[in-house]
């Protein structure tokens, strides 16, 4: 019985030679939410809600959205992340409507509302944040992971396009999250 959707090893963009073969097991699932001020219709930045996976030194990233969104769609997908990959953790940034989506998160996993596919709820612990340093000092931090092969991404995956094209146009990207 998997507790996370099964993310297979052809599955993975990067898989190194003489992986485990069959499902990835993730030893943590982190979930982490940047919830930026704005709406759907304005010129806000795009809210950011990304879940990785470890096993040992390497990350996987499991699912990924980032679109304009209001708070309550903001809140919805942490809490689709949270139940569908049961997180352990997540992570939120203290910034904008990070605040709002904490209160919401603590209190449906407190009420047992986020589940697993089974229908069990979720134990996760809601962690505020407060990042150091801007966005391109934050991204020289986990250069050498990516550099080294460290960071695996999901083959397929439907934001996988996208999240590709704008890592790869950072920060000089119009979105820079």
């Amino acid at each position: 019985d998997t507790w996370h959707e099964p993310v297979r090893p052809e599955q993975i963009v990067g898989q190194r030679p003489g992986a485990r073969p069959g499902i990835l097991d993730f030893d943590e699932v982190v979930v982490s939410v940047d919830a930026t001020f704005g709406t759907e219709t304005d010129d806000a930045s795009d809210v950011g809600v990304l879940t990785f996976g470890t096993r040992g030194a390497t990350a996987c990233l499991a699912d990924a959205y980032a679109e304009k969104a209001s708070l309550e769609a903001t809140i919805a997908e942490a809490k689709r992340q949270i139940g569908l990959w049961r997180a352990t953790q997540c992570l939120v940034e203290l910034k904008a409507n990070g605040r709002s989506v904490i209160v919401a998160l603590e209190r449906a996993l407190a009420d047992g509302e986020i589940r697993d596919a089974a229908g069990r709820p979720v134990i996760c612990e809601v962690i505020p944040v407060e990042p150091q340093g801007g966005k391109l000092a934050r991204a020289h931090g986990v250069q050498h992971m990516v550099s080294a092969g460290l960071v695996l991404l999901r083959e397929g995956a439907p934001w996988l396009e996208k999240f590709i094209a704008q890592a790869a146009a950072f920060p000089n990207a119009t979105l820079d999250d």
